[in-house]
């Protein structure tokens, strides 16, 4: 995944270039683990064959993401390297070859890499069903209603962008202590008090991979400017509560904002939506790719051990060894030892 995906494909003279990210962010489960069978299936058909990730480092002001640390960490763990977690195996492929975690999208990245580690982990997936993202709160924020914002939701390879001529709600948005902005900016409480709390009604269904992004606008040199406020990235299986609280050291560029306190967070309010076309469908092919890598089989030997183990210790102690092995079976799957 790199911009010079073109100098790449002139200059490879014996294999092909495959350019995963193009077009999509590097969270993304699907693409992740499509990405690792298609290597894997490579690397495994022959051995002279070779699989080499081509990166670009961040560059201050470049769009561009670095997720060399996020693929390999997730490769290796596809691959059934022993790990005890997303982040410890991303901490591995830093010490041992030098690759570093993005510094833009930190957060975002770790998060996913943990949750990816979890796929494997787990009998099924927590949550298949799409949401409704139906308003975003901020809070603890002093002055808010000083700032421009706008929010802009990306799903589906899809972005939506509200609250630039949209009214945000000023105040303590568990009371009715509420006041009205307008024309994106938020308005200040009534009575000359700064509120620190602003929330913005959305009407957004997202599903699988999505993030949420805050922008912030300003003019300079009579020329307006959007920067990050914070973003941050989810998927919608790994989203089991109505509300979501994501704090600052979660949020990607958060932490080198100088306008969010140490104990700003936001709320991402969900309801159920309307499941559409495709959507089972996606689930079971995410599910194949789990289901058909080393790193399962590898979990699903291990179980096997376990439970014929737990199973001949039953026998001689007379015990029941269908009721016991299917409660076996259910529970959580052991880690790798």
């Amino acid at each position: 995944c790199t911009p010079f995906n073109a100098i790449l494909q002139d200059r490879c003279t014996s294999g092909q270039v495959l350019d995963f990210f193009a077009d999509a962010s590097p969270e993304n489960f699907f693409l992740l683990l499509e990405l690792c069978s298609t290597v894997h299936q490579w690397v495994t058909a022959d051995p002279h064959h070779v699989a080499v990730f081509c990166v670009t480092p961040e560059l201050p002001g470049h769009p561009h993401v670095d997720a060399s640390a996020l693929i390999a960490a997730c490769y290796l763990m596809f691959s059934g390297v022993q790990s005890t977690g997303g982040l410890q195996m991303m901490q591995f492929i830093e010490r041992t070859y030098r690759v570093h975690r993005s510094i833009k999208q930190r957060p975002s990245q770790e998060s996913y890499v943990d949750y990816f580690h979890l796929m494997f982990e787990i009998p099924m997936l927590p949550n298949t069903k799409r949401l409704r993202l139906f308003k975003i709160s901020l809070h603890n924020l002093e002055n808010v209603g000083e700032l421009i914002l706008s929010v802009e939701v990306l799903s589906e390879g899809k972005a939506k962008v509200c609250g630039e001529d949209a009214n945000w709600m000023l105040g303590d948005i568990s009371s009715s202590s509420m006041s009205l902005g307008g024309s994106g900016s938020i308005s200040h409480q009534s009575g000359g008090t700064a509120a620190n709390e602003a929330s913005l009604d959305l009407d957004i269904t997202v599903f699988g991979d999505f993030s949420v992004s805050i922008w912030k606008y300003s003019i300079v040199d009579d020329s307006p400017v959007r920067e990050y406020l914070f973003r941050c990235a989810f998927s919608t299986i790994f989203v089991h509560q109505q509300k979501h609280r994501v704090k600052l050291k979660d949020m990607d560029y958060g932490c080198f904002n100088p306008d969010l306190p140490h104990d700003f967070y936001a709320m991402l309010h969900f309801s159920d939506a309307t499941p559409e076309k495709g959507d089972e469908q996606y689930v079971k092919e995410l599910m194949s790719h789990i289901d058909k890598s080393p790193k399962k089989a590898k979990i699903l030997e291990a179980e096997g051990r376990r439970y014929r183990s737990q199973n001949m210790g039953l026998i001689e102690g007379g015990g029941n060894p269908s009721l016991e092995g299917c409660l076996l079976y259910t529970s959580p799957s052991p880690r790798d030892s």
